[in-house]
């Protein structure tokens, strides 16, 4: 009896060591005028496992990060007599956060920032979640059984939730077409602005424990997210 009482508790006690999917560092573009200020920051991915997928990302990161500074610039150009109004530079920031880097997974949620033509600031979240050793971007539905109803699952969660926060504006955008990052324990539901969420309000993040998406998800997920303590 008490040899498995201490047998028990070494078990749950034990970790798996965590290996990074990737190495990343951050690269920025920044360029500043009298009427602009623009900064877009964007990772660079070294990986000696997915090296040739890694290197294709970089690729894709830099040229949206262009694009990005690119149409800023443009923007600016359009709204220059604000910022002449104003006395005060337009600001264009692009961020990121790594919020989940284990193999072979890699998520980035990214924030957009803006004082621009609007009357007051405003910023929203947009991610991107990666299977490197697959080579490709993951939807929602990749870590789900399909016959499965995970879909049901979550529009209850997400109900429920909202419900607890008063803030039901935005259940109908995250039930139809919500967009997704990963962090260590959880996958986080959100929405971008748009029909639902005005500009210049937050909406929530749902936080939903991988435990409880146990039932719904593929065997090569549950052995990722759920396997990383025994």
């Amino acid at each position: 009896m008490i040899l498995a009482m201490v047998l028990s508790v070494l078990v749950s006690s034990v970790h798996i060591p965590i290996e990074k999917a990737v190495t990343i560092e951050k690269n920025t573009l920044q360029q500043k005028e009298d009427w602009y200020d623009i900064k877009v920051e964007y990772p660079i991915m070294t990986s000696n496992e997915y090296g040739t997928y890694a290197s294709q990302m970089n690729t894709m990161f830099h040229n949206k990060a262009k694009e990005h500074m690119e149409g800023s610039i443009q923007h600016a150009e359009v709204y220059r007599y604000l910022a002449q109004k104003r006395d005060a530079p337009l600001q264009y920031q692009y961020t990121y956060d790594i919020t989940y880097n284990e193999k072979p997974l890699v998520s980035i949620l990214y924030t957009h920032y803006e004082l621009s033509s609007g009357p007051k600031d405003f910023s929203y979240h947009y991610a991107k979640t990666f299977h490197m050793q697959e080579g490709k971007e993951l939807k929602l539905d990749d870590f789900f059984v399909p016959s499965s109803t995970f879909r049901t699952f979550l529009t209850k969660y997400v109900k429920s939730e909202l419900n607890k926060q008063t803030d039901t504006v935005y259940f109908e955008q995250l039930e139809s077409r919500p967009k997704f990052y990963l962090d260590k324990n959880d996958l986080v539901l959100f929405a971008l602005p748009g029909d639902y969420v005005p500009p210049e309000e937050h909406a929530p993040h749902i936080r939903i424990p991988y435990e409880q998406l146990r039932p719904y998800l593929k065997e090569q997920y549950k052995s990722i997210f759920l396997s990383s303590m025994y």
